[in-house]
């Protein structure tokens, strides 16, 4: 058995959830489970117990499994009236923008685009209502990120690149936070912007160990810019 702690409990959870969102690995992230309950008591963490139903929840919504993601949302709303009624408001505030974002991406892969957006800046606005927790590393997958994505594929890169430049305010240098800013940037067409962002992203990316599609395509604009810029 695991030390039945709230670090331990945070790491079992977020460290699975984080390898498959990170990576944008929809369908893996959908196929989290548990570890058992007779190897650490979940019951008394439903904060952590959280973020393995939001993975799962997120993935599948994006992923197309809306029967799994609705029952990781109705976990969330569970989890969430659990831990209002015991008084833990900070906690109450993230697992409800965890549900907010898992609602968000339900509507917007059945279509409902309005509704979906709305619900994702609800998620982004309370997720920045709170102070980050000493303990841990931050979200698991940022609000304001999930936004931009939301916003760009929706055609509206401007929107996006507020989104992630709000993302980036709050976790600097995050890989798909620049990518994201960096693509929102050459969808509206400003080149300076676009390459100051993918930049950056080969700069923080300089001793990746894996190819990412990400980097090879900031570095192919940043060659042609300056190649334009010369030529």
């Amino acid at each position: 058995n695991y030390q039945q702690t709230f670090v331990t409990g945070y790491a079992l959870a977020a460290l699975p959830a984080r390898y498959t969102l990170e990576r944008r690995q929809w369908e893996d992230a959908a196929q989290l489970v548990m570890p058992a309950r007779d190897t650490f008591p979940w019951e008394d963490y439903p904060e952590v117990e959280a973020i393995i139903h939001y993975a799962r929840g997120l993935g599948a919504a994006r992923s197309g499994n809306v029967t799994t993601a609705r029952e990781s949302l109705s976990a969330l709303n569970a989890i969430h009236e659990r831990l209002i009624n015991a008084g833990q408001q900070y906690w109450g505030v993230l697992v409800d923008a965890q549900r907010q974002t898992v609602a968000a991406w339900i509507d917007y892969s059945e279509g409902s685009k309005d509704s979906a957006l709305v619900k994702m800046r609800e998620a982004a606005d309370l997720e920045d209502s709170v102070d980050k927790n000493p303990v841990t590393p931050g979200s698991v997958l940022p609000a304001w990120e999930l936004l931009g994505e939301m916003l760009l594929l929706s055609g509206d890169p401007k929107g996006a690149l507020v989104a992630y430049e709000a993302s980036l305010s709050i976790s600097p240098y995050r890989f798909n936070s620049l990518y994201g800013a960096g693509h929102a940037a050459e969808r509206i067409g400003n080149t300076d912007i676009a390459s100051s962002f993918y930049e950056l992203l080969i700069q923080v990316s300089e001793r990746a160990d894996s190819p990412r599609p990400e980097i090879d395509r900031a570095k192919t604009y940043t060659a042609n810019n300056r190649a334009a810029e010369t030529g």
